[in-house]
């Protein structure tokens, strides 16, 4: 059997989560940097303050209503649609490729 550290700590209660927290703090104060296991700690360290994020979140938003929008006012806007000739729109283009060529070119 296999421990998996994520869902150890997202099963603990907040209190056990605050004291893993210490626990694993404290741990990373007493070791080296170089030592092989700094970097686990520092990741288990991590990944029980996302849990206790993510309760704190969850307690926090547990009352709120689910079926509520926010209201952000109302938005208008005015779509002006130009009215450019086959002419203009022709030369528009061809203006548009001959400059980039040109540009090339250079």
């Amino acid at each position: 059997m296999t421990h998996d550290y994520y869902l150890t700590v997202n099963e603990m209660t907040e209190d056990n989560l605050h004291k893993e927290i210490e626990r694993l703090t404290k741990a990373l104060f007493t070791m080296s940097p170089e030592s092989p296991v700094f970097d686990q700690v520092h990741q288990m360290l991590s990944m029980a303050q996302d849990a206790q994020n993510d309760k704190m979140f969850l307690r926090k938003y547990k009352d709120k209503s689910e079926n509520t929008a926010l209201d952000i006012g109302h938005v208008s806007s005015t779509v002006t649609m130009p009215d450019y000739s086959k002419e203009e729109l022709l030369n528009a283009t061809v203006t548009s490729y001959t400059s980039e060529l040109r540009d090339k070119n250079e």
